[in-house]
Protein backbone atom coordinates (compact mmCIF):
# COMPACT_ATOMS: atom_id res chain seq x y z
CA UNK A 1 0.00 0.00 0.00
CA UNK A 2 1.86 3.43 -1.03
CA UNK A 3 1.31 6.39 1.02
CA UNK A 4 -1.71 7.98 -0.90
CA UNK A 5 -4.13 4.70 -0.44
CA UNK A 6 -2.81 4.80 3.35
CA UNK A 7 -3.92 8.12 3.33
CA UNK A 8 -7.36 7.20 1.50
CA UNK A 9 -7.55 4.57 3.93
CA UNK A 10 -7.22 6.12 7.28
CA UNK A 11 -9.70 9.02 5.71
CA UNK A 12 -11.95 6.26 5.73
CA UNK A 13 -11.97 5.16 9.07
CA UNK A 14 -11.96 8.58 10.73
CA UNK A 15 -15.13 9.70 8.78
CA UNK A 16 -16.51 6.90 10.04
CA UNK A 17 -15.55 7.42 13.59
CA UNK A 18 -16.76 11.21 12.56
CA UNK A 19 -20.20 9.87 11.41
CA UNK A 20 -20.63 7.89 14.71
CA UNK A 21 -20.00 10.96 16.76
CA UNK A 22 -21.92 13.06 15.15
CA UNK A 23 -25.08 10.33 15.70
CA UNK A 24 -24.17 10.61 19.57
CA UNK A 25 -23.75 14.25 19.64
CA UNK A 26 -24.86 16.37 16.39
CA UNK A 27 -23.46 19.40 18.16
CA UNK A 28 -19.50 18.61 17.44
CA UNK A 29 -18.92 19.97 14.13
CA UNK A 30 -15.18 20.10 12.97
CA UNK A 31 -14.46 22.05 9.83
CA UNK A 32 -11.80 21.32 7.10
CA UNK A 33 -9.59 24.09 5.91
CA UNK A 34 -7.15 23.19 3.25
CA UNK A 35 -4.07 24.95 3.01
CA UNK A 36 -0.68 25.48 1.77
CA UNK A 37 0.83 24.15 5.35
CA UNK A 38 -1.55 20.77 4.79
CA UNK A 39 -0.22 20.06 1.42
CA UNK A 40 3.51 20.94 2.22
CA UNK A 41 2.70 18.41 5.22
CA UNK A 42 1.72 16.17 2.69
CA UNK A 43 4.17 16.25 0.40
CA UNK A 44 7.02 16.33 2.95
CA UNK A 45 5.56 12.87 4.64
CA UNK A 46 5.76 11.48 1.44
CA UNK A 47 9.06 12.19 0.14
CA UNK A 48 10.53 11.40 3.72
CA UNK A 49 8.64 8.19 2.60
CA UNK A 50 10.84 7.79 -0.08
CA UNK A 51 14.03 8.67 0.97
CA UNK A 52 13.95 6.78 3.90
CA UNK A 53 12.89 3.19 1.88
CA UNK A 54 15.58 3.82 -1.06
CA UNK A 55 18.59 4.51 1.72
CA UNK A 56 20.98 5.89 -0.31
CA UNK A 57 24.24 4.60 1.08
CA UNK A 58 26.28 6.87 -1.65
CA UNK A 59 25.45 10.31 0.44
CA UNK A 60 26.92 9.08 3.91
CA UNK A 61 30.20 8.08 2.38
CA UNK A 62 31.53 11.62 2.70
CA UNK A 63 30.79 10.59 6.36
CA UNK A 64 32.88 7.94 6.21
CA UNK A 65 35.52 8.86 5.09
CA UNK A 66 37.49 8.65 8.39
CA UNK A 67 35.87 5.37 9.33
CA UNK A 68 38.68 4.12 11.57
CA UNK A 69 39.22 6.72 13.97
CA UNK A 70 35.59 6.23 14.58
CA UNK A 71 36.04 2.80 15.90
CA UNK A 72 34.45 1.02 13.80
CA UNK A 73 35.55 -2.02 11.70
CA UNK A 74 34.37 -0.82 8.09
CA UNK A 75 33.05 2.30 5.92
CA UNK A 76 29.95 -0.08 5.64
CA UNK A 77 29.65 -0.43 9.60
CA UNK A 78 29.90 3.88 9.76
CA UNK A 79 27.52 4.03 6.61
CA UNK A 80 24.85 1.85 8.84
CA UNK A 81 25.69 3.92 11.96
CA UNK A 82 24.93 6.85 10.05
CA UNK A 83 22.09 5.71 8.37
CA UNK A 84 20.26 4.85 11.65
CA UNK A 85 21.28 8.53 13.37
CA UNK A 86 20.11 10.23 10.27
CA UNK A 87 16.42 7.58 9.94
CA UNK A 88 15.83 8.21 13.62
CA UNK A 89 15.38 12.07 12.69
CA UNK A 90 13.95 11.36 9.63
CA UNK A 91 11.00 9.16 11.04
CA UNK A 92 10.27 11.73 13.70
CA UNK A 93 9.84 13.96 11.23
CA UNK A 94 7.80 12.11 8.64
CA UNK A 95 5.28 11.30 11.60
CA UNK A 96 4.44 15.38 13.06
CA UNK A 97 3.78 15.68 8.93
CA UNK A 98 1.71 12.51 8.83
CA UNK A 99 0.11 13.58 12.00
CA UNK A 100 -0.58 17.29 11.06
CA UNK A 101 -2.12 15.84 7.97
CA UNK A 102 -3.89 13.23 9.57
CA UNK A 103 -5.66 16.38 11.56
CA UNK A 104 -7.35 17.49 8.59
CA UNK A 105 -8.07 14.14 7.15
CA UNK A 106 -11.24 13.60 10.03
CA UNK A 107 -13.13 15.88 8.21
CA UNK A 108 -11.96 16.13 4.36
CA UNK A 109 -14.17 15.26 1.37
CA UNK A 110 -12.67 13.40 -0.97
CA UNK A 111 -11.75 16.35 -3.33
CA UNK A 112 -9.20 17.38 -0.78
CA UNK A 113 -8.34 13.52 0.24
CA UNK A 114 -7.39 13.09 -3.81
CA UNK A 115 -5.41 16.71 -3.97
CA UNK A 116 -3.20 14.79 -0.43
CA UNK A 117 -2.93 11.84 -2.90
CA UNK A 118 -1.74 13.33 -5.79
CA UNK A 119 0.57 15.57 -3.96
CA UNK A 120 2.05 12.20 -2.20
CA UNK A 121 2.42 10.86 -5.93
CA UNK A 122 4.07 13.99 -6.95
CA UNK A 123 6.48 14.06 -4.07
CA UNK A 124 7.22 10.28 -4.97
CA UNK A 125 8.32 10.68 -8.30
CA UNK A 126 9.94 14.10 -7.76
CA UNK A 127 12.59 11.95 -4.76
CA UNK A 128 12.94 9.25 -7.52
CA UNK A 129 13.89 11.59 -9.84
CA UNK A 130 16.34 13.70 -7.71
CA UNK A 131 17.73 10.67 -5.90
CA UNK A 132 19.39 10.33 -9.65
CA UNK A 133 21.18 13.02 -9.77
CA UNK A 134 24.37 13.34 -8.47
CA UNK A 135 26.26 16.81 -7.40
CA UNK A 136 23.57 19.02 -7.14
CA UNK A 137 23.87 21.84 -4.04
CA UNK A 138 27.43 21.08 -4.39
CA UNK A 139 28.72 24.36 -5.84
CA UNK A 140 26.34 26.10 -2.75
CA UNK A 141 28.64 24.71 0.14
CA UNK A 142 31.20 27.36 -0.31
CA UNK A 143 29.15 30.15 -0.69
CA UNK A 144 27.12 29.38 2.48
CA UNK A 145 29.83 27.42 4.48
CA UNK A 146 30.24 31.48 6.44
CA UNK A 147 26.26 31.15 7.48
CA UNK A 148 25.95 31.43 11.20
CA UNK A 149 24.40 28.32 12.70
CA UNK A 150 22.84 25.08 11.04
CA UNK A 151 19.84 26.55 10.47
CA UNK A 152 21.09 29.49 9.07
CA UNK A 153 23.26 27.43 7.15
CA UNK A 154 20.34 25.04 5.83
CA UNK A 155 18.25 28.62 4.84
CA UNK A 156 21.61 29.45 3.15
CA UNK A 157 21.42 25.90 1.35
CA UNK A 158 17.83 26.34 0.71
CA UNK A 159 17.91 29.22 -0.75
CA UNK A 160 21.05 28.39 -3.12
CA UNK A 161 19.81 25.18 -4.31
CA UNK A 162 16.36 26.55 -5.09
CA UNK A 163 18.22 29.13 -7.83
CA UNK A 164 18.96 25.62 -9.51
CA UNK A 165 16.64 22.90 -8.65
CA UNK A 166 13.42 23.82 -7.38
CA UNK A 167 12.14 20.63 -6.77
CA UNK A 168 15.31 19.40 -4.87
CA UNK A 169 14.95 22.45 -2.86
CA UNK A 170 11.53 21.09 -2.12
CA UNK A 171 12.80 18.58 -0.84
CA UNK A 172 15.68 19.71 0.92
CA UNK A 173 13.71 22.35 3.02
CA UNK A 174 11.04 18.58 3.85
CA UNK A 175 14.43 17.05 5.70
CA UNK A 176 16.81 19.90 6.69
CA UNK A 177 14.87 23.11 8.03
CA UNK A 178 12.32 23.68 10.58
CA UNK A 179 8.83 22.29 9.66
CA UNK A 180 6.65 25.22 10.90
CA UNK A 181 3.96 23.16 11.81
CA UNK A 182 1.51 24.73 14.42
CA UNK A 183 1.76 22.20 17.04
Amino acid sequence: MDWGEAMRSWAVGLRLLLFWTSIIDPQAQVTVTPTDTVFRAAYCAAAIDVIRRERNRDAFKKFCEDWQSGGFRTIDQCIEKEWQRVDEEFASKQQRFHDYVMRFAFDADDEMMTEIAEIGARAKRDVEVSLKETGVGVECAAPCAGAAGLTDHASCMHRCIAQTNPTLADIFRCIVLPDNLPF
